[in-house]
């Protein structure tokens, strides 16, 4: 009641009622009961209405509470389900950060391992460099003393060979020495002295005292050429053929068949700086004239030709005496065949040595001259040696 009062509205039920007690109270007649029993319907009226719209308030109030309820409900469904997304997200991220932590771990394992594989491998080889380092510090040592070894035994042979060469040298050298001493002996023998001074008697018999001179001065200078060339292993060119020009100017002298002769050298070839064996020509000089020239109505010719190629000197000698095999078959009747076969003999030997010494290739072939001419006969000496030239 005190709520419709306090509403002051005129066409309240409050004011219909208070209207009716008023009414009731002051007439009681049928038109008022009439008009109390419309009052009292429209009341009821009124009341039902408003009680319905009350009601209708009230479920319009409960239905708009339910449909905020509702869109709470909705909203919070929503909600749930957005966090229950993002609970899951947040399970999900959860889980790979688990996973990814999983993995890191896994990588810091693998990189502690790999560290420690890194360490246990760096220490493997600092003790194989070290194993390394001693085993190449005993194989240095041990090649050292190898070498140390091998230097000695090789020093040893070494020694041993420079003494035995040495020593074969110093035999070979003395060998070498004899074998002039036997050339020079050989040329200088009695018989070869005789036969000079009985020139040089035959002349002064003769009243040829100039001729005589000449040959005894000769002969002196040749003696003095041949001592002076006796402890000499080589002697210049120049000595060597000074020695020949007075062995067969001497010759020219005291020979009953005459004979000329010529030298040739080639330009290049210094005469006072190339060495040769002493008397090494000689003995060629003399199978000339001695076994070749013995006809007496011929003139005989020798010629000396010098020629050098490849670090050997050629020396070619040349005669037109009878020829090498007939003096050869002549001299099996003479007696100086001996003799000639010992200068041939001791030239080999001579050359011999020579090539054991000088680790060279000397030689002398002999042949008879070949050519075409009728009649013409003759001998070919041919002498190679090693070409020394000293400053």
């Amino acid at each position: 009641m005190l709520t419709f009062s306090s509403l002051h509205e005129q066409d309240s039920v409050f004011f219909y009622m208070n209207k009716y007690e008023a009414l009731k109270d002051s007439m009681i007649t049928e038109q008022t009961l009439q008009a109390v029993a419309e009052l009292q319907i429209k009341y009821d009226t009124e009341k039902k209405e408003k009680e319905i719209a009350l009601l209708n308030l009230e479920n319009e109030r409960k239905q708009s509470n339910l449909d905020r309820l509702n869109q709470l409900n909705h909203l919070s469904e929503l909600q749930l389900q957005q966090s229950l997304m993002e609970n899951l997200n947040y399970q999900q991220s959860l889980q790979l950060a688990e996973t990814e932590k999983e993995k890191q771990q896994s990588k810091i394992q693998l990189l502690i391992l790999n560290e420690e594989m890194y360490k246990q491998s760096k220490l493997h080889a600092q003790r194989l460099n070290r194993l390394f380092s001693i085993g190449y510090i005993i194989i240095i040592v041990a090649l050292a003393f190898t070498a140390f070894l091998v230097f000695l035994a090789f020093r040893n042979k070494k020694e041993k060979e420079k003494a035995l060469l040495k020593q074969t040298a110093a035999e070979l050298n003395r060998q070498l020495m004899e074998m002039h001493m036997k050339a020079i002996n050989f040329q200088l023998n009695p018989h070869f002295i005789f036969n000079c001074v009985h020139s040089v008697e035959y002349l002064l018999k003769e009243s040829k005292t100039e001729e005589s001179i000449t040959c005894l001065k000769k002969f002196s200078n040749l003696t003095r050429l041949m001592l002076e060339s006796m402890s000499k292993q080589d002697i210049p060119l120049e000595k060597e053929l000074e020695i020949v020009k007075a062995y067969m100017d001497l010759k020219q002298a005291r020979f009953d068949k005459p004979f000329t002769y010529a030298i040739d050298k080639d330009p290049s070839i210094d005469v006072k700086t190339t060495m040769v064996p002493p008397l090494i020509l000689q003995p060629f000089i003399e199978n000339s004239i001695k076994h070749g020239f013995i006809n007496g109505e011929e003139t005989y010719k020798i010629n000396i030709c010098l020629r050098t190629s490849d670090n050997m000197l050629f020396c070619v000698i040349t005669d037109n005496g009878i020829g090498y095999m007939a003096s050869r078959n002549g001299m099996k009747r003479v007696s100086g065949f001996k003799k000639e076969s010992l200068g041939l003999k001791l030239t080999e030997d001579r050359l011999r040595v020579i090539n054991q010494m000088k680790l060279c290739s000397a030689f002398f072939t002999i042949q008879d001259l070949q050519t075409k001419d009728i009649g013409l006969n003759g001998t070919v000496v041919s002498l190679s040696l090693p070409y020394i030239s000293v400053v």
